[in-house]
């Protein structure tokens, strides 16, 4: 069996902080390598027969997620 999947991160909500000192925002993401193992890890493990995986990881930008 072959699969893809495609994610997107989204910011970190402790990277928004609209009261802060200068009210700016510097986003911050989750680690995409230790997001590829972990769900490279959970796929293989749940999916019987799995030989190949594909995963595409991007920052996700939309201003709505903050």
């Amino acid at each position: 069996m072959i699969g893809s999947i495609h994610l997107q991160l989204s910011p970190s909500a402790s990277s928004y902080d609209p009261h802060g000192p200068h009210s700016t925002t510097m986003r911050t993401y989750a680690n995409m390598d230790r997001v590829v193992e972990r769900v490279d890890y959970i796929l293989r493990s749940r999916i019987q027969g799995l030989e190949e995986l594909t995963i595409q990881v991007e920052e996700r930008k939309d201003e709505a997620t903050l």
